[in-house]
């Protein structure tokens, strides 16, 4: 980061180029205001933005981002930051929700397979019964249906993505960030993506 005559380095928990923006501009009007470089830069730093490219870290030998997207824009703009730090293979878990029209689920699956290498569909919820129509239309963008995996239940999908990823790999699990969901069909707890 520099401003003026200074400069200093910045490294953030966050990755993207729309951060990079953001961080941009929150340290351009810290300036204005004649906040010191340093103090900036240890404020970037410390940015968190829950569920926004949030990596998490329990010592797994792969990365694993989770980021509420949910349209074919906010996954492609994801998707394209994890990318730039994959070194093995890309995973995507993708989510369907009643909120995206057909046209934007069949959008998901031309993402999923043009931009990774691993996918699983699968719904941002745990409702009690399970609708495949959601995915059948992700199923719809894909030329090869073949190459990504259905798991309608959210968290059999992490469990079994999570079990797969080998060193190197790089995990983006998309479209719920910091919204709670039942845990099970039978099971009454609600968590978040980072709390499972």
């Amino acid at each position: 980061l520099s401003a003026g005559n200074e400069s200093i380095p910045v490294r953030t928990r966050i990755i993207g180029k729309q951060h990079v923006y953001n961080c941009l501009a929150a340290a351009a009007a810290a300036a204005t205001f004649g906040i010191e470089l340093d103090v900036i830069a240890q404020g970037l730093e410390s940015a968190r933005i829950p569920g926004r490219l949030e990596r998490i870290d329990c010592g797994q030998p792969f990365g694993v981002w989770i980021d509420s997207a949910l349209t074919p824009n906010q996954l492609t703009s994801a998707i394209g930051a994890v990318g730039r730090v994959c070194e093995g293979r890309l995973w995507c878990i993708a989510s369907t929700d009643d909120s995206q029209s057909a046209a934007q689920r069949q959008r998901l699956g031309e993402i999923l397979e043009r931009q990774t290498e691993k996918s699983v569909i699968c719904q941002s919820s745990t409702p009690a019964n399970m609708d495949y129509e959601l995915a059948h239309q992700v199923l719809d963008g894909f030329d090869n249906p073949a190459r990504t995996r259905v798991i309608p239940d959210r968290f059999q999908a992490m469990e079994w993505v999570l079990s797969q990823a080998r060193e190197q790999d790089a995990v983006l699990i998309a479209g719920c960030g910091e919204k709670r969901n039942r845990l099970g069909h039978d099971d009454d707890r609600f968590v978040n993506d980072r709390e499972f």
